[in-house]
């Protein structure tokens, strides 16, 4: 409720400055803090922690974006005269499970599941098909990003 009241703030702007709203679709990469998603998947998985997995693994999906990928769009949307609400997300939706076996394959380190039912838990993924349409989509995979997370942390 906050972020809409936020955003109808600012649109009330409008008419005096250019405004931009962008909405994120979980930012992650290398030196991310814990209390973000991806780190603390690492994070619990290292620590052969439980992750919690909503409905059976089937939901939430997700479709999380890579730091480089982010960074690269808002570069291109402060540049040119874009539009003024954006969804920010990655192409590929992943469930918090397929998530965490992609990380535990990294770690090589089998997770520990909490698998919790709440059928009130929907997808939280974001549409990029305005993303799409003025050619800035995401390239990097999420496989590949947590790949370079993964070394990161080694190199650390």
């Amino acid at each position: 409720l906050s972020k809409y009241c936020s955003e109808i703030l600012i649109n009330g702007y409008s008419d005096y400055f250019k405004t931009m709203i962008l909405r994120l679709f979980y930012p992650y990469g290398p030196g991310q803090d814990l209390g973000r998603f991806i780190p603390d998947l690492f994070y619990k998985i290292r620590n052969h922690q439980p992750i919690t997995a909503f409905n059976h693994g089937e939901n939430p999906k997700i479709n999380p974006i890579y730091i480089d990928d982010l960074v690269r769009i808002i570069k291109s949307l402060v540049d040119k005269d874009r539009p003024t609400l954006l969804n920010i997300g990655g192409l590929e939706e992943y469930t918090v499970e397929e998530i965490a076996e992609m990380v535990s394959r990294l770690e090589r380190i089998k997770p520990v599941f909490d698998y919790v039912v709440n059928p009130k838990i929907k997808n939280w993924v974001g549409d990029i098909s305005k993303l799409n349409s003025l050619n800035l989509t995401p390239i990097i995979k999420l496989s590949e990003g947590l790949r370079k997370i993964h070394v990161y942390d080694k190199g650390k």
